[in-house]
């Protein structure tokens, strides 16, 4: 029986974990309707916010208004305070395809997930290298775990 060797082999388990993302992505973003996810239409106004006036959030009392308030009225941390990243690319999705901007977030977590697990397969190749076998089934150890792949199909920031 012959077996396949060289650069095509090398990147199998990559390629089979990012399927498995993507499969992941799909399963999890057709079966919760936009806004059921935590949190989730705030996340997305962040990312409009940033798209409409080509800056990130000011946070003040005379600034720009991103405070919440809960089912009872009191005032939520903003996710205007959260670390920009993901709502910088959910942003840039917004302008440069235009996408809407539900649908621009949700690509946005999917790009973030694949690099996840993307960076956790060149991780394994690097930190073994006489085991180089085990990087696809890690990396798609990491695609299939149910947290990962929810928040990698909802508008949200946990996944960065």
């Amino acid at each position: 029986m012959r077996t396949l060797r060289g650069p095509a082999t090398r990147w199998a388990g990559l390629g089979a974990a990012l399927a498995l993302t993507i499969g992941g992505w799909l399963l999890w973003a057709s079966a919760v309707p936009y806004g059921e996810a935590p949190d989730e239409p705030s996340h997305v106004e962040v990312a409009q916010f940033i798209a409409a006036h080509g800056r990130l959030p000011v946070f003040g009392p005379t600034a720009d208004a991103y405070t919440r308030l809960d089912q009872v009225g009191i005032p939520i941390e903003p996710h205007a305070l959260a670390p920009p990243l993901p709502y910088l690319v959910g942003a840039g999705l917004i302008r440069l395809l235009g996408l809407p901007a539900e649908a621009a977030m949700r690509v946005a977590t999917l790009l973030a997930a694949l690099a996840a697990v993307a960076g956790t397969y060149a991780l394994v190749r690097r930190l073994l290298p006489r085991a180089p076998a085990l990087a696809g089934p890690v990396a798609a150890l990491l695609a299939t775990v149910p947290q990962v792949s929810f928040q990698g199909a909802v508008a949200n920031s946990d996944i960065y």
